[in-house]
């Protein structure tokens, strides 16, 4: 199979092509689209701090003392706790916990949005994280298993349709619900600032959306039988759950309030994902599952079924287009992102999948069958 000479993707992605250097579209592409979502996030800042003489982000060095200056803002109000932290007890999430409390000396609130599908080892590190930084730790669940309902009944709905209704919802009630119980925790509890863990290296949704866009074309059969009305049942009753006052109730729209501010703090810092592996291991007896690829995404027991999903469409893995941002970012060598590519092919469709599936998603065995048809062949 061809794939492109400086990442990993390959010829079966839809809409992919290759210049006399086999080099890909979309590493072609890489640099316009980080400067798209750079210009995004200065227009955050600028709404939310406001640009100016004293905070000018041009180097590295500006953007540490702009950091240093929002942090020693908040510490001023002195409130119980300068800043939320969102933790998965991933790789990232840790360290942006540790940064904010070990480096910066922040009163911090750790905040888990519990989705039912949390892996044991995610559990376990946020637990052990929180005790050694010694910061307050608080893990939110819907009430009523409302996000599980939703995968539930949105699988049972759409898997006649093959792979692609099932994979566009997955992630989307989990992002909004999650952004959503953190603003009302931070608001419950008068926290003035949320900080993110997200990185320009690990956001995929932009190569995802082109690679998908040809599936977004067949305007798939919708199946509006009992089991979609009760997945959109849930889903309403998830927004009323986790409404933050002042947004609309059946927005899509992730949530926002003009009284916290949002930092994004690998804006301020690099991005180093060997250097954050390692401060966290050592610092914060961080750990992966044995059977786990890599250090990234093993936190919810629903990726290695977005993954799955993703190799039967398109030939790869939902993590390849973020191995292509880590190649781009010189964060990855690409014999280091192909071996891991491999292993998940190897991995996808697993016997802990059809587990994940029949326990945490409700599937009979006839719809976990389905569910493996898909299967590339």
């Amino acid at each position: 199979m061809k794939r492109c000479s400086r990442c990993i993707l390959p010829e079966t992605v839809p809409g992919i092509s290759f210049n006399n250097d086999n080099v890909c579209s979309f590493c072609q592409d890489y640099e316009k689209d980080k400067e798209i979502k750079i210009a995004g996030l200065e227009n955050l800042i600028t709404q939310e701090f406001g640009l100016d003489s004293s905070l000018s982000l041009n180097t590295e060095a500006e953007k540490r003392n702009a950091l240093e200056k929002i942090f020693n803002g908040v510490k001023k109000q002195n409130k119980k706790y300068d800043c939320l932290v969102g933790l998965s007890g991933g790789r990232d999430s840790t360290y942006v916990l540790y940064v904010a409390r070990k480096i910066y000396k922040l009163n911090v609130l750790a905040f888990n949005w519990d989705n039912g599908f949390q892996s044991e080892q995610a559990m376990e590190n946020m637990r052990t994280s929180c005790k050694i930084l010694n910061v307050d730790f608080v893990s939110v669940p819907s009430k009523n298993n409302l996000f599980q309902k939703i995968q539930r009944y949105g699988a049972k709905a759409t898997l006649k349709n093959g792979p692609f209704p099932l994979v566009r919802s997955i992630c989307t009630d989990c992002t909004w619900a999650g952004a959503a119980a953190a603003l009302k925790y931070a608001a419950k509890y008068d926290i003035p600032m949320i900080i993110y863990g997200q990185s320009f290296a690990e956001a995929t949704e932009a190569n995802e959306y082109k690679a998908l866009s040809a599936f977004n074309a067949m305007k798939a059969k919708k199946r509006m039988n009992i089991n979609w009305y009760k997945q959109v049942f849930n889903r309403i009753l998830l927004r009323f759950e986790f409404h933050v006052p002042g947004n609309k109730y059946l927005s899509l729209q992730l949530p926002v309030l003009e009284k916290i501010k949002r930092v994004i703090l690998f804006y301020y810092i690099p991005w180093d994902r060997k250097k954050i592996k390692e401060t966290i291991s050592r610092e914060l007896d961080w750990k992966i599952p044995p059977e786990s690829v890599s250090s990234w995404r093993f936190d919810c027991r629903l990726h290695p079924l977005i993954n799955s999903l993703f190799i039967s469409m398109l030939g790869c893995s939902k993590d390849a287009f973020g191995y292509t941002n880590m190649i781009n970012e010189k964060n990855m060598t690409r014999q280091e992102a192909l071996a891991q590519e491999e292993k998940l092919i190897e991995q996808s469709f697993s016997e802990d999948l059809r587990n994940v599936l029949r326990t945490k998603m409700g599937l009979s065995q006839k719809e976990i069958d389905t569910v493996f048809s898909y299967k590339r062949k």
